[in-house]
């Protein structure tokens, strides 16, 4: 029978001191020796709330003993990194070297709740932070952060959200379950996705400045353009006076795992007064040298840009694109929903009112409504791109108040198996089958 080494009380305590608990602090039991993240724990910090065999649970065992002279700090090494000739030399993995990863024995089993920093390689469950064996990769000049496991599975009704200036890779010797969400996405006023707002992406805000309307900004594209921003027009001075901002372009699909595109703030009215953009989506990849599988959701989508601020006459942010989601599995099963949409741009404004703002990407195929209802002047935002419309929506015409953020394009949702199904799922955009 598999031995079971979960995180106590005591190791708690040290890794709120510490901010990171070392993989070498968690010490395996002397029967299989493998260790299992698993987040239910209850108040004694044991799966069961007490060892099998009746005994104090403060040597952090569920069962095993270890020598009187084990301590949860001893360092107790990963298991090494697999010889040549192993499986790792058989797995032609996307994006990093199967046999440079990190040594690991440890499966994750998420039943409660958790964030990941990929700044910090660190997991929180609750207010404990928890790390498994990870490191960081690069990509042509772009960083992710990979972490290397026997298996990873997120339960049902669970809620992983991931954030970082880092792409995240999860690599698994055995299986990958999304049977809850994996959110990589980012959210106007929120939190941004992992590794979202990658440093290639070109969207320029407008800069004329007016006092009685301006440009709405260009909505961020990757894998589906990003619509135009509205023309704002101050004191009446007519079309092409104060354009909009272009939105992004749209890209191949890429070869590093990165995040989708920011769009662009409006132009600024005469005190610099702007409506700030949407973030772009982050980015995910799930790597397994056997199945994945997922039945919950990967969301990778954008944010939607802001309204014009309160009696500024100024136009709505552009919305950011959706991000990155990659499968990599000996088969590849989804049932679930796969969504990496771009946002719905900003409301322009008048000098009395405030635009409203653009919605963030949908967990569907349908698309993100731009901003609009709060004023007759000034033009509503462009819509994000969702589904087969790639593109984010221009915003056409030019009104009195400022002009509409553009959509957010789409991102990319991408697959690397020989045997892939995903037959009455969610996937938006469409999956890419990739050779």
């Amino acid at each position: 029978m598999r031995a079971v080494l979960t995180y106590v009380a005591l190791l708690a305590l040290m890794t709120l001191t510490a901010c990171a608990l070392d993989t070498g602090a968690l010490v395996p039991s002397t029967d299989s020796g493998t260790r299992v993240l698993d987040s239910s724990l209850s108040d004694t910090g044991f799966v069961d709330g007490a060892r099998p065999d009746g005994t104090s649970p403060d040597s952090g065992l569920l069962d095993g003993a270890l020598p009187d002279s084990a301590s949860p700090d001893a360092s107790v090494p990963d298991s090494s990194v697999p010889d040549a000739g192993s499986p790792c030399t058989a797995w032609g993995a996307q994006h990093f070297d199967p046999c440079a990863l990190p040594g690991t024995d440890m499966e994750v089993i998420l039943t409660a709740d958790a964030s990941y920093n990929t700044d910090t390689g660190v997991f929180r469950v609750g207010a404990v932070p928890l790390t498994v064996p990870n490191t960081v990769i690069n990509q042509a000049g772009t960083d992710a952060r990979l972490i290397a496991v026997d298996s990873f599975r997120i339960g049902a009704g669970v809620r992983l959200r991931v954030d970082g200036s880092m792409p995240l890779i999860v690599a698994s010797w055995g299986t990958i379950a999304i049977e809850g969400d994996l959110d990589v996405g980012s959210t106007r006023g929120g939190t941004t996705g992992a590794g979202a707002n990658h440093s290639s992406c070109e969207v320029t805000a407008p800069t004329a400045t007016g006092a009685s309307g301006t440009g709405g900004g260009g909505g961020g594209g990757f894998g589906g353009r990003g619509g135009n921003g509205g023309e704002g027009d101050s004191n009446n001075s007519g079309s092409g006076a104060f354009p909009g901002g272009l939105g992004g372009a749209a890209i191949a699909a890429p070869t590093i795992v990165r995040g989708g595109c920011p769009g662009a703030e409006s132009g600024p009215d005469g005190g610099g007064t702007v409506a700030a953009e949407g973030a772009g989506g982050g980015a995910v990849q799930l790597s397994a040298l056997g199945a994945i599988t997922v039945s919950g959701r990967v969301l990778a989508g954008g944010a939607g840009g802001t309204g014009g601020p309160d009696s500024s006459a100024v136009g709505g942010g552009g919305a950011g694109s959706g991000g990155y989601i990659g499968l990599e599995g000996s088969t590849v099963t989804v049932t679930g929903v796969l969504a990496a949409n771009g946002g719905g741009g900003g409301e322009g404004t008048d000098r009395s009112n405030t635009g409203n703002n653009g919605e963030d990407s949908h967990a569907d195929q349908s698309r993100a409504p731009g901003g609009g209802g709060a004023t007759s002047i000034g033009t509503d935002g462009g819509m994000g791109g969702a589904g087969s419309q790639l593109a984010g929506a221009d915003v056409p015409g030019v009104e009195a108040g400022g002009g509409g953020g553009g959509g957010g394009g789409v991102g990319f949702v991408l697959v690397w198996s020989a045997d892939y199904t995903g037959s009455g799922a969610v996937i938006s955009p469409a999956a890419m089958a990739v050779p």
